[in-house]
């Protein structure tokens, strides 16, 4: 009964998601811990390649999508508090997300001039790949703690930018591949101590020049 419900929610949300117009990729659950996820692409592409590059993207918004990761907690909330988000109960902390990128199917683990392609981004309070302005950071009295989606939430728990890069572009002695694009995310966490981790895909997307 709790997968069908859970199973529901994800047509459910799929559904709401389309009609509004957001390019909506997959939705995830783990049953068990009433935890779903998704993926939204802010351009829907072809992304054409761009031979200019700044750390914003800006120079060229046809070479640019933004890859935002939702989390959709369908726990209960309990009477029950704490000091911070990470220790309410039935809350699912996160720990770290891999990415990694399929071209026509095929997994690219590195490209010459840009080092790896695929990455293990922790969050804050020690992040990594990736700065703490990409995350939802809660700020406690000890310091910086895990982003958490309390029950009911449903959080963006981080946002990535893809350039489609062109040769030159941030030093780049050739041209990233072009073809159907497909970002793979496993997001790492646990609810009440117990690790929960969801598997997510973005949208294929393609990749020109």
């Amino acid at each position: 009964m709790k997968r069908k419900f859970i199973a529901a929610i994800c047509i459910a949300l799929i559904a709401a998601l389309t009609i509004v117009g957001v390019p909506l990729v997959s939705a995830s659950a783990n049953p068990s811990n009433r935890i779903v996820g998704y993926v939204v692409l802010t351009n829907k592409g072809p992304l054409h390649s761009c031979v200019e590059w700044a750390p914003s993207g800006y120079s060229c918004p046809e070479a640019i999508t933004i890859v935002y990761i939702y989390v959709l907690n369908l726990n209960p909330l309990t009477n029950t508090g704490g000091n911070n988000r990470e220790v309410i109960s039935n809350a699912y902390v996160i720990n770290e997300v891999d990415w990694s990128t399929y071209v026509n199917g095929t997994l690219i683990s590195a490209w010459p001039g840009e080092g790896t392609w695929i990455f293990a981004i922790t969050p804050p309070p020690n992040p990594t790949w990736i700065g703490p302005g990409h995350w939802p950071v809660e700020v406690t009295p000890s310091g910086i703690g895990n982003p958490s989606v309390l029950p009911g939430e449903n959080v963006a728990i981080l946002y990535v930018g893809w350039v489609h890069c062109s040769q030159g572009c941030a030093g780049a002695p050739v041209s990233e591949p072009n073809g159907l694009y497909v970002f793979h995310f496993t997001v790492r966490g646990t609810v009440n101590g117990v690790e929960d981790d969801i598997t997510l895909q973005s949208f294929p997307i393609v990749m020109t020049k």
